[in-house]
């Protein structure tokens, strides 16, 4: 993730920790095992499928391998999203 000033990044397979947090701006948090930790707004997962997936596919393999205990907010937010792009997707196509 760039921010003004430098790029910070973290090794998705690798979480300790993730959550969201906020209630109108709302961000994702991420811990890596390393202790980097990188602080993205919700927006971005929205609007960008690879990324979505790509944490998606993050936590689950840092669920699998027992370094994330919970990370069932930030799933929930990646499968809303999800699911809105697959609503809007079907609106498009006319068979809503």
């Amino acid at each position: 993730v760039r921010g003004l000033l430098r790029a910070r990044r973290v090794r998705t397979d690798r979480l300790v920790g993730a959550r969201v947090e906020g209630r109108t701006a709302r961000r994702v948090v991420l811990l890596d095992a390393a202790g980097h930790r990188v602080e993205l707004d919700a927006h971005l997962l929205a609007e960008n499928p690879l990324l979505r997936h790509e944490l998606d596919r993050g936590v689950r393999r840092s669920l699998a391998a027992g370094l994330l205990a919970d990370a069932s907010a930030v799933r929930a937010l990646v499968a809303a999203a999800d699911a809105e792009e697959a609503r809007e997707l079907l609106q498009d196509a006319g068979l809503d």
